[in-house]
């Protein structure tokens, strides 16, 4: 069966349903920067964060890690270049319950192009998702 989106109204009414499970990519380049990226959309518009999505029907989790860095950051990804890094709940989330599976994903810098909506970071970027922001000192 193929992997589709789900129509907006039914994405934002499915977290009443369940808890959605975001798939979020910690890149982080050859001398140690993560990337983070500035959304563009509510939630949280405006603030930095690491690239991420949720699963979809059908989509292994392997598949949405190269989805999210292909759609986020342009970046095509073999299988082996990423490992779970943390698992995080988030009840706190606007739109409802969401589990985070944070994948660590290795890039050379050259792969990714920075902008100002797009850089490599050694401390959190402000403003940033506080749940991200709770993941990356976590994780740091």
């Amino acid at each position: 069966m193929p992997v589709q989106k789900l129509p907006y109204a039914q994405f934002v009414e499915s977290f009443k349903l369940a808890p959605r499970i975001a798939i979020d990519l910690w890149i982080k380049n050859e001398v140690g920067g993560v990337l983070f990226t500035k959304r563009d959309k509510d939630p949280y518009v405006g603030m930095w964060h690491v690239p991420g999505s949720f699963l979809l029907l059908n989509e292994t989790v392997a598949e949405s890690i190269k989805r999210i860095a292909k759609e986020e950051v342009n970046v095509n990804l073999a299988c082996e270049q990423f490992k779970l890094l943390q698992l995080d709940e988030d009840l706190q989330e606007p739109r409802g319950h969401v589990i985070h599976l944070v994948y660590l994903v290795r890039v050379v810098k050259s792969q990714v192009k920075e902008s100002e909506k797009q850089k490599f970071y050694f401390e959190p970027p402000q403003p940033m998702i506080p749940t991200h922001r709770k993941i990356f000192l976590e994780i740091t």
